[in-house]
């Protein structure tokens, strides 16, 4: 599966969080399928990776129409479970744009990091930065 390039630099950025960035505040991410696709989908031979770049299926599931990401954070009364799709990232950078244009530069100018992928999902499952 070909992503567009604006899912694609999303996919990047929640590779950085999801690797590192956002270790220290989320625990139990899990992949939430839509009816009729199987977790082996998007496994490296599965109908929806790309066979020219890898991702792991944490980081193909939220642009699959459907599909998405959950997980806790790690509270011990949190037993909510926050859930990202490509619509929920975007709308994130959009807000990453107007609130903290000092990471969203970082991400036009490739110059992101894990940093950058964090603030990315944190502003993706809450709205806004709550860990710092």
């Amino acid at each position: 599966m070909k992503l567009k390039p604006e899912h694609k630099r999303l996919q990047g950025l929640l590779v950085s969080a999801l690797e590192g960035g956002s270790n220290y505040w989320y625990r139990g991410a899990d992949c939430d399928l839509a009816p009729g696709i199987e977790y082996s989908d998007l496994q490296p031979s599965g109908k929806f990776a790309d066979p020219d770049d890898y991702f792991h299926p944490l980081q193909i599931a939220p642009f699959v129409p459907g599909c998405s990401i959950s997980f806790l954070t790690h509270e011990d009364d949190d037993t909510t479970r926050h859930s990202i799709d490509a619509t929920k990232l975007a709308a994130a950078l959009k807000l990453m744009h107007d609130k903290y244009p000092h990471h969203y530069a970082n991400v036009i100018t490739d110059n992101d990091d894990a940093e950058t992928g964090d603030v990315l999902l944190q502003l993706a499952a809450f709205g806004e930065l709550v860990y710092g």
